[in-house]
């Protein structure tokens, strides 16, 4: 069995989501571009029959922390206490439609900011609600469906062409 798939669908994704922070990086759109990253999260916790791997999300978060200037580990406390979260109320959402996915991803989102504000709060205490958060939240939420035909795709080029439904991430 080879290996070369699973690390090229890790790779694409570990550079789609660093390459989403470049614009504001750059200056271009200061703050204004939705996140990647947990569409990629929300992915590996809703999509039956398929292992989370933890410690690629756990690369990626600490990526972002760096490229946030924030502490590091704080992004990823934020998405695994969503991600246990989220598995926990799993019973409540069935995630066989898209609108089922999208309502899940929508909660997803709201529950990752609200526990952001509130590390924020405790590590620096003070919570800052600003519009760039709202518009961000908006963009991230709006911007789902495109996220998910980006990872579904890359998922059915490069490991599903290769394995069959039992070898999984």
């Amino acid at each position: 069995m080879s290996f070369l798939p699973i690390f090229i669908f890790y790779i694409i994704c570990y550079l789609l989501v660093t390459l989403s922070y470049l614009p504001s990086l750059l200056g271009i759109f200061n703050g204004f571009f939705p996140l990647f990253e947990t569409a990629l999260a929300f992915f590996f916790i809703t999509h039956k029959n398929r292992n989370i791997s933890f410690f690629f999300l756990l690369f990626i978060f600490i990526t972002l922390d760096t490229i946030q200037n924030n502490i590091i580990g704080t992004n990823a406390i934020i998405f695994f206490l969503s991600m246990i979260t989220l598995k926990a109320c799993k019973q409540l959402f069935v995630f066989e439609r898209f609108n089922e996915l999208w309502i899940g991803y929508f909660c997803f989102c709201l529950l990752i900011f609200s526990l952001s504000y509130i590390m924020n709060y405790f590590l620096e205490a003070q919570i800052t609600i600003n519009s760039d958060i709202l518009i961000k939240f908006l963009l991230t939420v709006i911007f789902y469906p495109f996220f998910n035909l980006v990872i579904m795709g890359l998922y059915d080029k490069t490991i599903k062409k290769y394995y069959n439904e039992k070898y999984l991430i």
